[in-house]
């Protein structure tokens, strides 16, 4: 989220390299854990419910959690086509739905300055490290998903 955030802020660039300096200002500029505590730091705090305390189903990609308050349902961005009539059933829809893709980075003014970025910039191996070892990525992902994961990283570079 943050890193979207900081492509939103760059009016004033028309273009810029992410290698040395730059990649380093924005790793100072943001904090990259930020999307991983979401749930400890704003779902949890607003509903009372703690979603590590449910096991997820990291095959199937989803979870419903029901609470007196709460119906949850927790899914992978990973698996979300996969899991439509999960979502159809849970939000009571009679008839199928297509989602639509919306505020895309291909159609953004800085479009290709995201590219360069994404084919350019690789974090420190040890916020690689302690992201994916993460309380988030753990509960949520199986090792082979996190494994597959980091392969990304070091195709990226090759």
């Amino acid at each position: 989220r943050q890193l979207v955030e900081f492509f939103h802020g760059l009016l004033w660039a028309r273009r810029m390299t992410f290698m040395g300096g730059h990649g380093r200002y924005l790793e100072n500029r943001i904090e990259p854990a930020a999307g991983i505590q979401w749930f400890d730091r704003e779902f949890l705090p607003t509903t009372g419910v703690d979603i590590y305390d449910y096991p997820f189903d990291r095959e199937q990609g989803y979870t419903e959690i029901h609470t007196d308050t709460y119906d949850i349902l927790v899914l992978q961005l990973e698996q979300l086509n996969n899991n439509m009539i999960i979502i159809q059933k849970f939000l009571g829809l009679g008839e199928p739905f297509e989602l639509m893709k919306k505020n895309m980075s291909n159609k953004k003014w800085y479009h290709l300055l995201y590219k360069e970025f994404k084919a350019s910039y690789r974090p420190p191996e040890q916020l690689i490290d302690a992201l994916y070892a993460s309380k988030f990525m753990t509960h949520f992902y199986s090792q082979a998903d996190i494994k597959r994961f980091r392969q990304n990283w070091d195709t990226a570079q090759n």
